[in-house]
């Protein structure tokens, strides 16, 4: 532990890193507006976890420490935060007009109605600007393979997996509001 002029001091020379920090996490993840002053702040109390917690002993530089310390507290804000959000859902319920069905019903049906085509098509169209491995692992998703199973077989993580199919659906979720 350190003492608290220290770590005033480190937490004062390293405020700058959080908006970096944030930059680098807004390349990787859609933020809304609403939500970015909150993953910010959520990244200055990571940033003063860090200035608690570091252990110069170990041999590592603070920034880089609190660089990580800051970018998992952010991720886990977000993750949080978008875990019950409906944008984030293929539970979007379609009127179709003589009733309401939900989308992940109907994408996988044979009859082809007016709504069925432009759902295909906003999923043809989103699915075509997303990645060969978010492709494959959207596909593999909807066919009930877990993301562990689909992290293994991309040989990556499963938040990863996680993160790919969370853009996708947001990028549906867009498409389908635009």
């Amino acid at each position: 532990m350190t003492s608290l002029t220290t770590q005033n001091q480190n937490f004062e020379q390293a405020k700058k890193l959080v908006p970096y920090v944030y930059s680098r996490l807004l390349k990787k993840t859609s933020v809304s507006v609403r939500e970015q002053e909150d993953v910010m702040q959520e990244g200055y109390l990571g940033l003063w976890h860090a200035c608690q917690n570091f252990d110069p002993d170990k041999g590592f530089a603070f920034s880089t420490y609190a660089t990580n310390c800051i970018l998992n507290t952010m991720r886990k804000f977000v993750k949080k935060a978008f875990k019950h959000e409906e944008s984030y859902s293929l539970d979007y319920t379609v009127d179709t007009g003589d009733d309401e069905v939900v989308l992940q019903d109907i994408i996988g049906e044979k009859d082809y109605s007016y709504e069925t085509d432009f759902i295909k098509s906003t999923l043809n169209k989103v699915l075509e600007k997303s990645t060969e491995n978010a492709k494959g692992a959207f596909v593999l998703s909807m066919k009930g393979v877990g993301q562990e199973d689909i992290a293994k077989q991309y040989n990556c993580s499963q938040p990863y997996v996680s993160k790919m199919l969370n853009r996708v659906k947001a990028n549906i979720q867009k498409e389908l509001m635009a």
